[in-house]
């Protein structure tokens, strides 16, 4: 959802800035930014290894300001988002007028006043009910409960962090 939301708006690639390399949450957005810009012929660029906190997005920030065009950056949580906005003003970037960022999970709208970063909110309570339902289901019936994958969608949440390109 994000990387095509960057390539609606005439971002011609998306840089990632992921969680650390044994999250399976930061590996399944990993993939997903590298499967969506794969179906629309574009190279993923390298990936920066973040931690999840705002320092390795504010040094992924500082390292990405210097990359010739790069205009978009999708940050694995909204910790690494916000510490990449500040890498990038503090390398002299704007966002959204020079880069565009996007991050994941809306957990700073109580935290931050006036928070202009752009987010994915996962709707936590779905997944928790979805997995509580699939426990019973084994409990109760072990031989007919098979596992299953199930993708519960997020929902961007629009503030003022990317810039469309297109107009």
């Amino acid at each position: 959802m994000v990387t095509n939301y960057f390539l609606d708006r005439g971002h011609r690639t998306v840089h990632f800035v992921s969680g650390p390399e044994e999250s399976l949450d930061s590996h399944f957005r990993e993939q997903g930014w590298i499967d969506a810009l794969a179906r629309r012929g574009v190279v993923a660029p390298p990936v920066i290894r973040g931690d999840w906190s705002a320092d390795s997005g504010f040094n992924a920030g500082l390292e990405l300001a210097h990359v010739k065009d790069c205009t978009a950056i999708y940050a694995a949580n909204d910790n690494e988002a916000y510490g990449v906005m500040q890498g990038l003003a503090a390398a002299g970037k704007r966002v959204p007028d020079d880069v565009s960022v996007i991050g994941v999970d809306d957990v700073l709208r109580n935290l931050i006043p006036r928070l202009t970063l752009t987010s994915v909110k996962m709707n936590f309570g779905a997944v928790g009910r979805r997995a509580f339902r699939m426990v019973a289901r084994a409990i109760e019936d072990p031989q007919r409960s098979r596992p299953t994958r199930e993708l519960i969608p997020g929902v961007l949440v629009e503030r003022s962090s990317v810039r469309d390109l297109t107009r």
